[in-house]
């Protein structure tokens, strides 16, 4: 196959497809390039059937140092190893976008594998990652509905930014990722400080717009390229017909009608086992058929709730003694703890990326155990979900927590979720929230997250039911899961995925009323129990003292291969962390360490100041005067300021001895710094 190139100008940037140069034993391979970064998608498929009952699609997207030219910073291993976080919530992206484009009863195994090539540290590699692989699906002949567009939105000065640069990203207000099929909103990832809802729907339709340019790309594109395969598809024909389904309608409404999960499972179970053994009816998803029903006909949900209702709450804080924070949320039967962990700036966690490195001072980790749901199965990984949810609850706190300079701690946050039931990501969220306050994380304001949902009928996407609060079932039986975090003010995280061919935005826009509606309730209740954050910190956590020094005295402090810090914090029992600025963070465990180990750098640090009294030390005497050494300082006192009152001393030794103790003050320091003394 020759060669393929096409390319136009995007929000400034030259952006290119092109095909027919790599990866030429692969079903398709697209390389897509935006300024200078350059992203490579390579899509295979299968030959033979998939053993799963479900599309199998693994999108890997990963990391290489090499394309920002970097070595991997650590000493002993320079091969890069396993996913990092951020690689896989790129992936996680991909996939929640191109997934529901992909015809639901496709069974080959498909796997869409990314790489960046290049990279110029300026236009990150998600825009072209995503491209570069809704693209590799477009012409890989797969039942696939696209084009699929993506656009990042930011926020500055009130005005919008297309794909802002990675500088322009860290000065924002917010950043809209949203991922779109004709006039439907397919996906949406957002993070933001305190946006209203009203703006990130003015957003989402200017994304749109920025999408229809790259829909009319990529559909140019494919015409030059008219590709095709001789792949057989394996498309998975449904196993009964509506006329072998039995009726178990008057058994549903009981089981609708029941408030508890497990009860409701068992009850289930119950019917499987009167079908005979060779059945291949599954009355799980006949009765999750029944529920959809019968939420769009009765807009009535399962144990009785209305649409917008929120389940039953109970919030506690502090129940945890020794831990820093911590914070128990409970929605219906979905629960979760979380605990808050003070640490020193040099806690830190680093993070290194072919555009970007630095350190993280604030991080959120969500366990999700088999217990949660009433499983046994042992924890052998930590799972794609789990670092999901994790980074949602973080990305909607991130902007509530404190500068550095107001509060110098490193936070991490952990939620065990303990009983799961639908939302677990934002019970984590409510937690976090719970846990910062209680530890006394001077948060600039509370956060809770809720999840909506949606029932859409396929025959009429205007008859459609959004729901508040979804609950395991609802999420798996229905169209649309829509996350929202924020505060009173605004949102400041949002996620979301549909298993349409992508909503409406009027879908859209009837979620942000059900979510912040619920959003608020929450907040209300989560203020009857910890109103702001607590004023003192938790007697076993670290007190962290800043410390401002002249930048030019750093070298002081650390001494000679380290030999002056390592005195000071072995001494004293503390850690202390330095910047650049002169800025000391001295980290200790008790008031004590932290007064010895300050006594000691202003000991190293001391600049004198006329006046200045200390005790010396007879140091060395010559004929016009004596040097004297303090703990502090030192300097010469004159011939002429040894004498008892005013008496003429011909030579200073007769009248002081090497180490002989005199109490002087600092009488005047010259323009080269020396210092002059004289008898206090």
């Amino acid at each position: 196959m020759e060669t393929i190139r096409h390319e136009i100008d995007f929000a400034g940037r030259k952006l290119f497809f092109e095909t027919g140069k790599f990866a030429k034993r692969a079903l398709t391979s697209v390389v897509c390039g935006y300024g200078e970064t350059i992203v490579l998608a390579v899509l295979t498929v299968s030959r033979e059937k998939s053993k799963a009952n479900y599309m199998p699609l693994l999108v890997d997207y990963r990391e290489k140092l090499y394309a920002g030219g970097k070595i991997k910073g650590s000493r002993w291993m320079k091969r890069e190893g396993r996913q990092t976080d951020g690689e896989i919530l790129l992936s996680r992206v991909i996939d929640r976008s191109i997934r529901p484009m992909i015809d639901k009863n496709l069974r080959n195994d498909v796997a869409i594998n990314i790489i960046p090539l290049s990279v110029d540290k300026e236009n990150e590699t998600e825009f072209p990652a995503f491209l570069a692989s809704a693209m590799a699906t477009l012409l890989s002949g797969l039942p696939f509905s696209g084009p699929l567009s993506i656009t990042y939105i930011g926020l500055k000065n009130n005005k919008f930014i297309v794909n802002p640069t990675l500088e322009e990203k860290k000065e924002n207000d917010m950043l809209l990722t949203l991922s779109t099929y004709k006039d439907k909103v397919v996906m949406v990832e957002f993070e933001g400080k305190e946006i209203p809802e009203e703006k990130i729907q003015e957003a989402m339709k200017f994304s749109f717009e920025q999408n229809a340019i790259l829909d009319k790309f990529q559909e140019e594109f494919k015409e030059r390229v008219n590709f095709s395969h001789s792949l057989e598809l394996f498309l998975e024909e449904p196993k009964v017909s509506d006329e072998e389904k039995p009726d178990f309608t008057s058994e549903f409404e009981k089981i609708y009608a029941t408030n508890v999960l497990n009860e409701r499972d068992r009850m289930l179970s119950v019917l499987q086992k009167s079908l005979p053994e060779e059945s291949t009816i599954s009355v799980e998803e006949l009765y999750f058929e029944f529920c959809r029903r019968k939420i769009l006909n009765e807009k009535k949900r399962i144990g009785g709730r209305s649409v917008m209702e929120v389940r039953p709450l109970e919030i506690e804080v502090g129940i945890l003694p020794r831990v820093h924070g911590s914070g128990h949320f409970r929605r219906g039967e979905t629960e979760a703890l979380t605990t808050c962990t003070l640490g020193s700036p040099g806690d830190a966690q680093f993070f290194e990326r072919s555009d970007d490195e630095g350190q993280q001072r604030f991080f959120h980790f969500y366990n999700f155990p088999s217990y949660s749901v009433g499983e046994t199965a042992p924890k052998k990984f930590l799972s794609r979900r789990e670092i999901g949810h994790g980074a949602l609850a973080e990305k909607a706190l991130k902007n509530m927590i404190p500068e550095k300079s107001v509060f110098p701690y490193t936070i991490q946050l952990v939620t065990e979720i303990l009983t799961s039931n639908g939302s677990t990501s934002q019970a984590a969220t409510c937690g976090s929230t719970l846990a910062l306050m209680d530890a006394g994380v001077p948060i600039k304001n509370p956060v809770a997250g809720i999840a909506v949902g949606l029932i859409q009928d396929p025959k009429d996407e205007n008859n459609f039911v959004v729901l508040t609060d979804i609950q395991g079932e609802e999420d798996h039986l229905g169209d649309m899961d829509f996350k929202v975090g924020g505060t009173e003010n605004g949102v400041t995280a949002i996620q979301m995925d549909t298993k349409l061919k992508g909503v409406s935005m009027k879908v859209i826009e009837e979620a942000f009323v059900h979510a912040k509606n619920a959003r608020l309730h929450i907040l209300s209740e989560m203020k009857k129990v910890i109103s702001a954050p607590n004023k003192n910190l938790s007697q076993y956590a670290p007190r962290i003292e800043i410390i401002k020094i002249d930048p030019e005295k750093i070298r002081l402090i650390i001494g000679k291969g380290g030999e002056t810090i390592q005195k000071i914090t072995t001494e004293a029992n503390v850690q202390i962390d330095i910047e650049d600025d002169g800025t000391l963070f001295v980290t200790s465990e008790n008031e004590e360490g932290w007064k010895k180990a300050n006594a000691m750098i202003q000991d190293i640090v001391y600049t004198p100041k006329i006046g200045d009294e200390f005790e010396g030390v007879v140091a060395r005497v010559e004929a016009y005067g004596a040097f004297v050494d303090g703990e502090k300082t030192g300097g010469l006192i004159h011939v002429s300021k040894l004498g008892n009152n005013g008496e003429f001393v011909k030579h200073a030794g007769d009248v002081v001895k090497v180490g002989q103790k005199l109490k002087v003050k600092v009488a005047e320091i010259d323009d080269q710094g020396r210092v002059k003394l004289e008898k206090a």
